[in-house]
């Protein structure tokens, strides 16, 4: 390894060795009511997630090992997915974090000014889904360089282990003030959508391609009431 190598090689290390030890210290506190919880969010997102919805045909996407790294996830699925028929594309984030705690911050009005993005609007949204109300909030984001200009809209909303859903990251930090609850940990899901598709076809496509994971939000909002 060249020597010129070595200045990026250390803060690498350094993020693995202190995510690994966090990620000791705090499952220390873990009942075992928790870690099968943990397990059982595990096993319902691998059997949920679907590689085709209609005409909706998804592949995973490539996650960032900063985020990874930031986020300690007990479970990641990034999806990016495209209508066969219409073209579009979207991409749906599920992440959940074993404690509540590490999922904090990581929210679109965070992530996408960090990534050079001006915030337009944040709408409060509520998604019916078979009878089930997902609250929420729709962002959307603009960025215009020399060479492109780009919108999206984000519809994002929380996951808590008491069942509910939260339209940001306050839900979230509710839930991390409680010893008993941060434990039990919480889900963010985004589904990211083109700026220029209408919002009634956004809130179809959200119904289609949230509505195929609603076990798994199931799972996770199930948490409290095992314990």
């Amino acid at each position: 390894m060249a020597h010129s190598e070595l200045p990026w090689l250390a803060p690498l290390l350094s993020v693995a060795l202190l995510a690994g030890a966090a990620a000791e210290v705090r499952s220390r506190g873990r009942t075992e009511h928790a870690v099968a919880y943990h397990e059982r969010i595990q096993a319902v997102a691998k059997a949920t997630m679907p590689y085709s919805v209609g005409d909706w045909l998804g592949q995973r996407a490539l996650t960032s090992p900063y985020a990874v790294a930031l986020l300690q996830p007990n479970v990641l699925e990034n999806w990016t997915y495209r209508n066969t028929r219409t073209g579009e594309t979207a991409s749906v984030l599920f992440v959940h974090c074993s404690d509540a705690r590490d999922l904090q911050g990581h929210y679109p009005p965070a992530c996408y000014p960090g990534q050079g993005y001006s915030t337009d609007s944040a709408v409060a949204m509520d998604w019916d889904l078979d009878g089930t109300v997902v609250h929420g909030t729709r962002y959307a984001f603009s960025r215009t360089s020399a060479t492109d200009a780009a919108r999206v809209v984000v519809d994002n909303f929380m996951v808590l282990p008491t069942g509910q859903y939260g339209r940001d990251m306050d839900a979230v930090n509710g839930v991390a003030t409680q010893p008993r609850l941060r434990l039990l940990g919480a889900a963010e899901v985004q589904v990211v959508t083109d700026g220029t598709m209408s919002d009634e076809r956004r809130n179809e496509v959200f119904r289609v391609l949230v509505g195929r994971i609603t076990p798994l939000l199931q799972c996770v909002g199930a948490g409290a009431e095992r314990d």
